[in-house]
């Protein structure tokens, strides 16, 4: 999803994980307590599309819905082309190590 999707669900869940994966659909403790977030430039995206639910991983979840949004949270999702690792920018989503 853009950027600026990314920052509203960071400040929206209250920098808390379980609030999170709620607004994003993902069952609780996904993402752990320390999730990332990885930063990819635009320029560097490649094959920009909506899910076919063909995806690794696709099958083996129920709440997948074909749209573009994830389920139930509703953000905007999409899918892209595998990312050069050195184009890729990790960091801690919240701040912590």
């Amino acid at each position: 999803f853009p950027r600026d999707y990314a920052d509203k669900m960071v400040n929206a869940s209250g920098r808390n994980p379980r609030e999170l994966e709620r607004l994003l659909g993902l069952p609780d403790n996904f993402l752990g307590n320390t999730p990332i977030r990885a930063d990819v430039a635009f320029e560097d995206i490649k094959h920009l599309r909506i899910p076919t639910g063909n995806e690794a991983g696709a099958m083996y979840n129920l709440d997948w819905r074909h749209g573009g949004n994830t389920y139930p949270g509703g953000i905007p999702e999409a899918v892209i082309d595998p990312v050069e690792s050195d184009k890729v920018k990790v960091s801690s989503l919240f701040g912590g190590k």
